[in-house]
C-alpha cells in the first residue's frame, strides 16, 4: 500500500473516531437533560419551563446523534472501498458540525435566562470540536473548524448583548414611558421624526383632588395616586394608548401615535368607560380627536415624546367641561362618529374656554 493511501485510509479512521466521540458527547447531554429533569420533578423551579421543552430538547439531541452515527457509517463505507471523502464534503460537514452548537444555544435561550447559557457548558462545546478537530489530521481542515467556530460564537454574543441592550432599554424607560414608545425608539433610533398624524387624545382628571388629600400625610396621597395611574397605564395600555405624561392629580393619553391600532377612538372610548368602573375615586374623562404633529420635542441634552396641536388643547377643555355638566366622560362628534354603539347624550353646541366657534359635545357617563 503507498504512502498516499495509507495515510488517507487514517485520516478516514480518525475522522471515525471524531464522530464518534461527538455523537457520544450529545448521548451524554441528553442523559444529563433526562437526569436534571428527574431530579428537579417536585422542585417549585423546574429545571425546564414548559413541559414539552424536554421532548424538544431529546428530538435535537437524537437528530444530532443520528447526523453523526451517518456520517460515521458513510465514513466506514468508503474506508472499506479504499476511498477518502471529496475536500469540499469534509468542509461542508465542518461547517455543519461547528454550527450544532450554535442550534443548541439557541434551544436552551427558549428555556434558561441567556447570560446563563453563554457562561454554560454549551458554550464550551465549541472548544470540543475545535479540539476533535485535530483528529481530520488537516491542518487546513483544523484552522477552517476554529475560525468557524470563533466567528459563530462572536456572533451569538453579540446577538445576546443586542439582546440585553433592548431590556437593559425597555427596564430603564418602561416605567417612564409606553412600551410603544420604547419600541419606536428601539427602531427609529433616539430620534422619533415629527410626522402628521390623526390621534384621539384623553385627558383625565381625579375629582376633589385637594380636599381629597388635605388631610393626608405625602405617603398616602402617593399610594392614592399610585393606585390611580397605576390602573390607568395597564387600562390604557392594553387598549392599545399611550400616556404620554401625568399631570399631578391626572394624565394625558393618546391612541393613534406612535402606533395606530385602526380603531382608536373606539380603543379610547372603551379605555374610558373600563377606567370609570375600576378606578375607585371619582374622575373625569374628555376625549377629542383630530390632527396632531407627534415626534420628539426638546434640544440635544433631553427630548421628549410630544403630541402637539389644537386636538391637545380641545380635549383638555372638554375634560374640564366636566365639572359643568356634573359628568364624568364628555367627548366631541369627531369621537363618536368613529365610534358605534356609545349610547351618549348629546349636550348641543357648547362654548370652551379660548375657542371662538362651539363644539358638539356628549355625554357618555
Amino acid at each position: 500500500m503507498s504512502f498516499e493511501a495509507h495515510l488517507s485510509r487514517e485520516m478516514v479512521g480518525s475522522e471515525r473516531l471524531r464522530v464518534t466521540i461527538l455523537a457520544a458527547s450529545f448521548a451524554l447531554i441528553a442523559l444529563m437533560v433526562i437526569l436534571f429533569t428527574w431530579l428537579f420533578r417536585d422542585s417549585p423551579v423546574p429545571f425546564l419551563r414548559s413541559p414539552d421543552a424536554l421532548r424538544g430538547i431529546l428530538h435535537a439531541m437524537g437528530g444530532l446523534i443520528a447526523y453523526e452515527l451517518w456520517v460515521r457509517f458513510m465514513l466506514g463505507h468508503m474506508m472499506r472501498r479504499g476511498k477518502a471523502p471529496p475536500a469540499a464534503l469534509r468542509y461542508l460537514n465542518a461547517l455543519i458540525e461547528t454550527s450544532l452548537p450554535s442550534l443548541l444555544v439557541v434551544m436552551l435561550t427558549r428555556e434558561f435566562e441567556p447570560p446563563a447559557v453563554l457562561l454554560g457548558p454549551a458554550v464550551f462545546l465549541y472548544a470540543v470540536f475545535i479540539v476533535l478537530s485535530t483528529l481530520r489530521l488537516d491542518f487546513a481542515l483544523s484552522a477552517f473548524t476554529g475560525l468557524v467556530a470563533v466567528q459563530l460564537r462572536r456572533k451569538i454574543r453579540r446577538a445576546f448583548r443586542a439582546q440585553q441592550e433592548r431590556e437593559r432599554v425597555i427596564s430603564a424607560f418602561g416605567q417612564q414611558v409606553s412600551p410603544q414608545i420604547v419600541d419606536e425608539l428601539l427602531k427609529q433610533g433616539p430620534e422619533i421624526v415629527s410626522r402628521r398624524s390623526f390621534v384621539c387624545v384623553m385627558f383625565m382628571d381625579i375629582r376633589n383632588f385637594t380636599p381629597l388629600v388635605e388631610n393626608r400625610s405625602p405617603e398616602e396621597i402617593v399610594a392614592l395616586q399610585n393606585e390611580v395611574f397605576g390602573t390607568a397605564v395597564e387600562v390604557v395600555n392594553r387598549h392599545h394608548g399611550v400616556i404620554n405624561q401625568f399631570l399631578g392629580d391626572g394624565f394625558m393619553a393618546t391612541f393613534g401615535a406612535p402606533i395606530s391600532s385602526g380603531n382608536d377612538c373606539s380603543n379610547a372610548l372603551a379605555a374610558a368607560r373600563e377606567l370609570i368602573s375600576k378606578v375607585k375615586v371619582r374622575v373625569g374623562i374628555g376625549l377629542h380627536a383630530g390632527e396632531a404633529v407627534t415626534g420628539n420635542v426638546g434640544s440635544a441634552e433631553r427630548k421628549q415624546y410630544s403630541v402637539t396641536g389644537n386636538v391637545v388643547i380641545l380635549a383638555s377643555r372638554i375634560e374640564q367641561l366636566n365639572k359643568d355638566f356634573d359628568s364624568q366622560l364628555l367627548v366631541s362628534s369627531e369621537v363618536l362618529e368613529r365610534c358605534a354603539g356609545h349610547g351618549a347624550t348629546a349636550l348641543g353646541p357648547v362654548h370652551v374656554k379660548g375657542r371662538e366657534q362651539p363644539i358638539e359635545i356628549y355625554k357618555v357617563a
